[in-house]
C-alpha cells in the first residue's frame, strides 16, 4: 500500500502558536501506524507526531521533549466538515521525551462518518501552544527562532508559487461565527490543504466565493 500520509503546512501563527496540518489519505485501509513530519520549533526542539486506526478508536500522539505544550485538534473531510475536537490531556516522561496523546472512542455513528470520508481523506490539524515556557527561551536563543521564521517564510513562498495564477487576484469571503473578513484566494489556500481543496474544486464554497467554518465559537 502505497504512503499514506504527509505534512501539508506548517503555520506560525505567533513566536509560541503553530497550525500544523496532516493530510491522511486511503484512511480506510489504513493498517499501521503513521508518522508524520516532524514540527521544529523556534528553540530548536522538535515535535513528532503519530496516528493509529484501531477498530473503535483513533489514536494521536505527540512527542517533544518540551513538557509545557498545549494542543488542540481537530479533524476534519476534505471539504472542511469537522468531525472531532479534542485535546492532548495525558503526557508521560520516556526517555527524556514527553509523549502527549489521544485516544477518541469511535462509536457506531463515528464509525458510519469515516467509512463515509469523501475521497476517503481525513485531515487532521493540531494547533499547539507552548507561550509561557517559549517565550522565555525565546529571548535567550533568538538565532534559533529567526532562523525558523525565515525557513517558515520560504516554504509560503513556495506554496505560493504552487498556486495557479489566478488565485493571486481573486479573493474570497471567510465567515466565522457572527465575523466576515475578506481576504486573498491564494493567502488562504497557501495556509491548509483544506481550503485549497475547497476553492480549487467544484465545491459549494468555491461556487458561492465563500468560506464558512462554523465549528470555532
Amino acid at each position: 500500500m502505497a504512503e499514506n500520509s504527509c505534512c501539508d503546512s506548517i503555520y506560525h501563527a505567533r513566536p509560541a502558536h503553530f497550525l500544523y496540518t496532516w493530510k491522511v489519505e486511503d484512511f480506510n485501509k489504513i493498517d499501521r501506524t503513521l508518522n508524520g513530519k516532524d514540527l521544529l520549533l523556534p528553540n530548536g526542539e522538535n515535535c513528532s507526531f503519530s496516528f493509529d486506526r484501531l477498530v473503535d478508536c483513533l489514536r494521536l500522539s505527540m512527542k517533544s521533549s518540551s513538557c509545557s505544550l498545549a494542543c488542540d485538534v481537530t479533524l476534519f473531510t476534505c471539504n472542511g466538515k469537522a468531525l472531532f475536537r479534542s485535546k492532548f490531556f495525558k503526557f508521560s516522561e520516556k526517555k527524556e521525551k514527553y509523549v502527549y496523546s489521544i485516544r477518541l472512542e469511535l462509536n457506531k455513528e463515528d464509525n458510519k462518518k469515516l467509512h463515509a470520508l469523501p475521497k476517503d481523506i481525513l485531515f487532521i490539524v493540531c494547533d499547539v501552544c507552548d507561550s509561557e515556557a517559549m517565550q522565555k527561551r525565546l529571548s535567550i536563543r533568538q538565532g534559533a527562532s529567526e532562523n525558523a521564521y525565515l525557513s517558515y517564510l520560504k516554504n509560503l513562498a513556495e506554496d505560493f508559487k504552487s498556486k495557479p495564477d489566478e488565485l493571486f487576484f481573486e479573493k474570497v469571503t471567510l465567515c466565522v461565527g457572527e465575523d466576515t473578513e475578506v481576504v486573498n484566494k491564494v493567502v488562504l489556500c497557501s495556509r491548509s490543504p483544506v481550503f485549497s481543496t475547497m476553492l480549487e474544486c467544484n465545491m459549494r464554497e468555491k461556487e458561492e466565493n465563500c468560506v464558512t467554518i462554523d465549528d470555532i465559537k
